[in-house]
């Protein structure tokens, strides 16, 4: 196939020794004739559905252009390989994502290497099913998004820290963020209805860490701290069911479910977390 012509041709390009009267050409320009011979065969490969082999083109691309030291079209070239391999091997598109991070990174454009740590993250989370692994980036994206002063990426990016801590049981890790994140809310006239569901999320993590006490005297100082919380059925739940395992009522704990599911029907995470909570009075279902 063409394609793989190109990319050979590209390769010996860049390896090519200057010759009798290449000393008096551009060091550059042998980078540069390879990198367009990637993008031929980049483009022949994505027309044939070629997604792998178009993926490596464009990681060798990425490399003509670290070579002539343009950092920032190297990062795309890497993007651009993730797209196409992604399309074949979700983990395998890790690898040109985690370069085009530390690129981004290099270069101080922390907003995108927030960005792409959080869909590295997510590829972990949804496609690998590695929870640690998908904390690890999503924390990270919290760091660049910290960085670069965007508030909203790194809401986002803590939310999703959260919430998987919660989900592989690192309960206390859950709680202070949630709780961080909820705190940050209620000052914020954009976000400040939402503090209720993150203020709740946290009062659950304190219910799975066995802290019934706990988890009453944080609803009172959720109810204290926010208007929106207060009064809601997120703060109604959060109560109820603090006061159902502290009267050791399994039946309470779950009718005070059900009425909240018949409104408000509960996620996955919510469900997990429910069950958790549920254990420490009985092993039955909660549905």
């Amino acid at each position: 196939m063409k394609g793989e012509e190109n990319l050979k041709a590209a390769e010996k390009k860049a390896n090519a020794k200057p010759g009798l009267f290449g000393y008096f050409a551009r060091a550059e320009q042998k980078y540069e004739d390879a990198y367009e011979m990637c993008q031929e065969a980049l483009q022949i490969f994505k027309m044939n559905k070629k997604w792998d082999r178009a993926a490596v083109a464009s990681m060798q691309g990425a490399k003509m252009q670290e070579l002539l030291g343009v950092k920032h079209e190297a990062a795309s070239c890497y993007i651009e390989a993730y797209k196409m391999m992604k399309k074949v091997d979700a983990k395998a598109a890790i690898e040109p994502l985690e370069k085009a991070v530390m690129l981004f990174a290099s270069l101080s454009r922390f907003q995108f290497a927030s960005k792409w740590s959080l869909q590295i993250g997510e590829i972990y989370e949804k496609d690998v099913v590695d929870l640690k692994k998908a904390i690890e980036y999503y924390e990270n994206a919290v760091q660049y998004a910290e960085m670069s002063g965007e508030d909203s990426s790194r809401n986002k990016a803590e939310i999703k820290v959260a919430t998987l801590a919660a989900a592989d049981e690192q309960y206390q890790k859950a709680l202070e963020l949630f709780e961080i994140i909820a705190d940050r809310m209620v000052d914020n006239n954009l976000l400040k209805f939402s503090c209720k569901e993150y203020y709740l999320k946290a009062g659950l993590c304190s219910l799975c860490l066995g802290d019934v006490v706990g988890a009453k005297v944080k609803h009172e100082r959720y109810e204290s701290q926010a208007a929106y919380f207060r009064d809601s059925r997120e703060s109604k739940l959060l109560i109820n069911l603090a006061e159902a395992l502290e009267n050791e009522d399994q039946e309470e704990f779950t009718q005070v479910v059900k009425e909240y599911d018949a409104v408000s029907k509960l996620d996955g995470w919510m469900t997990q977390i429910l069950l958790k909570i549920k254990k420490g009075l009985a092993g039955e279902d909660l549905l």
